[in-house]
């Protein structure tokens, strides 16, 4: 979904998250943006926020149908309001990447980069540690840093695979001696396991 009349440009970009109260879902979008101004505006900061609770509410299950639905703050569609935001931004938008994750127990965990990229983990845990927060955003963490994911090339061009079975047998990267399945469940109290995550990372 691309919103813009300009020529296009190196994108820049902006990755945001929403959570339900509960903990046990989540979303994350990952919107770029042809301009380094407008991609570090509050206005874009919104737009984005709004869209991630807009999927994790709505549940679309592509780009397309996101940009078909109607705009969960009212209004006409999703597509129709991106518009208006690049216009008033005079930057071109575009839905680069979204994901949404569920599990029954456990949590949805998002974690951002200083950098601003964007780490969305599903663990599957009755684990009820209070430090579970922190063991995640250490493996959300060590995913990014080791670019723990697949690049295919299909039909819509370039995308990643991410597959948790890649995660869970490497190396716990604050300790080497141990892997994450091991580290992961010490740290959480109980078995665990890693149900799906996402990594996006700036342009």
């Amino acid at each position: 979904m691309t919103s813009s009349h300009r020529p296009a440009h190196r994108p820049f970009g902006r990755v945001e998250f929403s959570s339900a109260e509960d903990g046990r879902s989540a979303a994350m979008v990952l919107v770029t943006c042809t301009s380094a101004k407008a991609a570090r505006s509050s206005r874009l900061a919104e737009y984005v926020q709004t869209l991630a609770e807009h999927v994790l509410r709505r549940a679309p299950k592509d780009v397309s149908e996101l940009a078909a639905q109607d705009w969960i703050a009212g209004g006409p569609s999703v597509a129709h309001v991106q518009r208006r935001f690049a216009d008033q931004l005079d930057a071109g938008l575009a839905v680069s990447r979204m994901v949404r994750l569920e599990v029954e127990r456990g949590w949805v965990h998002p974690w951002r980069a200083p950098n601003g990229d964007g780490v969305l983990l599903a663990v599957r845990s009755e684990g009820t540690t209070p430090r579970a927060s922190l063991a995640l955003s250490q493996l959300a963490e060590q995913i990014r840093g080791e670019c723990v994911w697949d690049v295919e090339l299909g039909e819509d061009g370039i995308s990643e695979v991410f597959e948790p079975l890649t995660v869970v047998d490497r190396p716990w990267s604050r300790d080497a001696r141990t892997t994450v399945q091991a580290e992961m469940e010490r740290l959480l109290g109980a078995p665990w396991s890693l149900t799906g995550y996402a990594c996006y990372r700036l342009p």
